[in-house]
């Protein structure tokens, strides 16, 4: 049979049947009476020899206290063939005392927090959109102990509004009539162009303020906050386009290239339509006596007036219309005429001193043409062999100036998709 611990005050019991071993010795001893005497009554007398009573029980708990107990007891005889070892309590602990700690398994230890025994869910989320409807969430919820160590607050939906059937998009929440909040979302996301100011860049902060004026979608401003940066020196002493440059240079073929294409605006707006440069020199590349033209009759020669600097390893963004509106809330670099991008098949080349820097020719069927998302040319892929193919390019996803369009006008290309 087992040890059984009987638990008080003041000492535990382990009760033990008589050992095989003593009754082995004691046999051995009646064969040679000159080592042991050869008595009946001998092994119950003697039982308590065979134990040290060394096996001391592990600390246990009486409530919050912690009970701990000598690790030698005293041998108690219980009959002819068992006897019991006694251990007295040497030590008890107040657990309590131990900055509100309990007594679990024979130690004071912190208690778990019990999830949800301390949450109020009185404090709902704002409102948000599930994709175009609107969503309103009740004012109390339920805490779900399954969700974090302590409980998470989860509250149901108490309305909903289908913000198109409005003939609205779904902002925070809500469905706002933009000829009345032209201004949110804030459609200041494109700042003008870089400039200098002597031989200093200056540029424009990427976010500005937008300032309701009058009253319709159109009817904002933009102040966007200028800063100046030092004056170019050392290997980069001419300013150009808002960046330091080495010079001031006409391209060549493959240091300029057709980086992002707005081809089809939304709501077949082509006055919308945008093409954006990169410079991957770190001259400042001017397109004067530049010629952009396709395999038709499209072509335009810059000129001088247009005063198109591509600034070194940066971007201009040349367009149909220099309307703000047009573009969808900003100004391109340079405005070409007699030029119209093809939505089902076309073809874009620039052309400098008679040499081909670019050239890019797509069609609906096997690149990324989408109304209202710019085709963006993937990382990585950032030069004039790898723009000639459709799986460099994918639909970029950013939305920009006053949300009817997706696109990282004069700016990097950010995440896109592919169709």
């Amino acid at each position: 049979m087992l040890p059984t611990t009987n638990l008080d005050a003041s000492r535990t019991t382990h009760n033990h049947p008589r050992p095989l071993k003593f009754l082995v010795a004691a046999s051995l001893a009646c064969l040679f009476p000159a080592v042991a005497a050869c008595d009946s009554n001998t092994p119950a007398a003697e039982v308590c020899k065979a134990s040290s009573c060394a096996a001391a029980p592990i600390p246990t708990c009486d409530g919050n206290k912690r009970l701990v107990y000598a690790a030698l007891g005293t041998c108690t005889e219980t009959g002819g063939t068992a006897f019991s070892c006694d251990y007295p309590i040497v030590q008890q602990q107040d657990c309590t005392a131990q900055a509100g700690r309990i007594c679990s398994g024979g130690q004071c230890v912190t208690p778990l927090p019990v999830p949800c025994a301390e949450v109020v869910c009185n404090d709902p989320p704002a409102p948000d959109c599930d994709g175009e409807t609107a969503r309103i969430y009740a004012p109390n919820g339920t805490c779900d102990p399954a969700i974090g160590p302590l409980g998470t607050c989860v509250y149901p939906v108490d309305s909903t509004l289908s913000c198109p059937t409005l003939g609205r998009e779904c902002r925070d929440g809500g469905c706002p009539d933009p000829s009345v909040t032209p201004c949110d979302p804030n459609p200041c996301t494109v700042p003008p162009a870089g400039k200098c100011a002597g031989g200093s860049p200056q540029r424009y902060a990427e976010t500005g303020t937008c300032t309701r004026a009058g009253t319709g979608v159109t009817a904002y401003t933009c102040e966007y906050s200028l800063n100046e940066f030092a004056p170019c020196t050392g290997t980069t002493p001419i300013c150009g386009g808002g960046a330091c440059a080495k010079a001031t240079r006409a391209p060549t073929a493959g240091e300029i290239v057709f980086h992002e294409l707005l081809i089809n605006p939304p709501d077949q707006d082509d006055l919308g339509e945008w093409i954006e440069l990169f410079n991957l020199t770190p001259d400042a590349l001017s397109l004067t006596d530049c010629l952009l033209k396709d395999d038709g009759n499209n072509r335009y020669t810059f000129t001088a007036a247009d005063k198109l600097l591509v600034p070194a390893q940066g971007f201009a963004v040349i367009g149909r219309s220099a309307e703000r509106d047009d573009n969808g809330g900003f100004v391109p670099n340079a405005v070409y005429a007699n030029f119209q991008l093809g939505n089902s098949k076309d073809v874009v080349e620039l052309i400098c001193g008679g040499v081909t820097i670019d050239r890019v020719a797509w069609d609906s069927e096997t690149w990324p043409v989408r109304s209202g998302a710019s085709m963006s040319l993937r990382a990585g892929q950032t030069n004039a062999a790898a723009n000639d193919n459709a799986s460099s390019w994918c639909l970029s996803n950013t939305p920009y100036g006053n949300g009817r369009a997706d696109g990282t006008p004069r700016a990097a290309n950010g995440t896109c998709v592919t169709p």
